[in-house]
């Protein structure tokens, strides 16, 4: 990850001696000590700081990747002193001239910790300023009396967004999802936690997709009560599905950045008169949901089989293993298990997905599964069985000098794996993610691939960043 390093230049001033100057017979004089902050202090002044920030509806929001330009692994850390240059810092409320004083103290060394809700990378930051808004969390830590590292207890949490453009307040919403899915037994339980297994939309009382959603599948429960409380002793943490005919229950985490989506929710969840929902195409009551500061959770079940039956639908299905690869165009639509175009994602041109299953109809469309309930038309990709011949393997194996990094772009897909043999790998790297690299190597087709694990390797192609 990049760091960046600031040098402090010093500049030295010179006395220049223009005349005797005559010597005083008497002299009196005061000397002022400022004495170092205490952790009392500091923690006083923290917290009056803390206070005074406020969430804020602006105009132009500050630029995260701008702000923030080492965050990596969900945080930035950096001096009090340097956040003072922020426009995180400058685009609220400021401490008093007192707090400053403190917080400031280089004897503290007070580091402020940024968190943004939903990014771990800056990649993922530069997403965030594409939107209408974003939530971010305040911790601190210092240098105590002792002259030891500690940190303090208080933290803050702030969000930014822009100010409503709209003269129409919303009122309704309908959310519409997929509620059960089906899984095979061994199959993975992180397959089922990207948000690719989720075709969650949430769309207003003109049946328009409200922009700035998210939803991002989380932690799995064995029974459904116990993911409507996100009870901890009943939460299924193996990494396969391995009991056939059971049913399993996970919840949907919805964000949003969308001012108005959020004060709608809030709204809502009060039981504020003349707001409405559906999910489903059922109307609820804010008791049947739980929402919780401008963000819902919802529940779907999981059904696990050795066999899942196809869908009785005019569609025939056939089992595959193999690698679909996007075309030349920019992006490729993908559609749900109705065949209708799924609304929120997309699949970007020239990157590589794994497929386990294959569908044609009686009209003679032919679509690859690419992820939980969406597919992509045979069209729009070339596949690539996994079970390669000799000879098409990865050759020509280079050892990098220095050290080299592959990053993958957007967050919620993934990307396929190989093994040097050519044929691909049972586990694959989600976009929005980085992974040292140490070798590259060709395939007979010429295609470059570099690797990221001790058997693994990840294919050059579009969203595919090697530095």
């Amino acid at each position: 990850m990049k760091k960046s390093i600031k040098y402090a230049g010093i500049a030295a001033a010179a006395l220049l001696t223009v005349a005797p100057i005559a010597t005083p017979i008497a002299s009196n004089f005061t000397t002022t000590t400022v004495q170092a902050a205490t952790n009392t202090q500091l923690s006083t002044s923290v917290n009056n700081y803390n206070g005074s920030l406020t969430s804020r509806k602006v105009d132009t929001l500050p630029v995260l990747a701008t702000d923030l330009p080492t965050y990596a692994n969900g945080s930035a850390t950096m001096s009090f002193k340097n956040f003072e240059a922020t426009q995180l810092y400058l685009n609220n409320a400021q401490p008093s001239k007192a707090d400053l004083d403190i917080l400031g103290d280089s004897t503290k060394n007070l580091q402020v910790t940024v968190k943004v809700s939903g990014a771990s990378t800056l990649d993922d930051l530069k997403i965030k300023d594409a939107g209408e808004g974003f939530t971010y969390t305040l911790s601190y830590s210092y240098t105590n009396d002792a002259g030891n590292p500690a940190t303090l207890p208080s933290s803050k949490e702030i969000t930014y967004s822009k100010t409503s453009t709209s003269t129409t307040t919303m009122k309704t919403s309908n959310v519409d999802y997929d509620d059960s899915i089906d899984v095979l037994t061994k199959s993975n339980t992180s397959d089922v936690k990207l948000s690719t297994s989720t075709d969650l939309k949430v769309t207003n009382k003109n049946d328009k997709t409200i922009s700035g959603v998210t939803a991002q599948p989380g932690k799995i429960y064995t029974t459904k009560n116990a993911a409507i409380k996100e009870n901890p002793s009943n939460e299924y943490t193996a990494s396969k599905f391995t009991t056939a005919d059971k049913t399993y229950y996970q919840v949907i985490n919805v964000t949003s950045s969308n001012a108005d989506f959020t004060d709608y929710l809030n709204k809502f969840a009060a039981g504020t008169k003349g707001y409405t929902m559906t999910v489903n195409g059922e109307s609820i009551d804010a008791s049947d949901i739980t929402i919780t500061d401008g963000a819902m959770k919802v529940i779907r079940a999981i059904n696990v089989a050795d066999e899942v039956t196809p869908p009785t639908d005019g569609w025939t299905y056939s089992d595959l293993n193999g690698v679909v690869t996007t075309g030349s165009k920019d992006v490729y639509t993908l559609k749900n298990d109705d065949n209708k175009e799924v609304a929120n994602r997309a699949l970007a041109g020239g990157t590589s997905w794994k497929t386990n299953s294959v569908r044609t109809n009686a009209a003679g469309e032919k679509q690859y599964r690419v992820a939980t309930s969406e597919w992509i038309n045979a069209s729009d990709v070339t596949y690539k069985d996994s079970t390669t011949t000799p000879g098409t393997g990865i050759s020509n194996i280079q050892n990098l000098t220095g050290t080299h990094v592959v990053s993958l772009d957007t967050p919620g897909f993934v990307y396929a794996l190989y093994q040097q043999d050519g044929k691909t790998s049972s586990r694959y790297v989600a976009g929005g993610t980085s992974w040292a690299t140490d070798q590259t190597g060709t395939d007979a087709n010429g295609v470059v691939y570099y690797r990221v694990s001790t058997t693994e390797w990840v294919m050059a192609g579009q969203g595919v960043n090697f530095k």
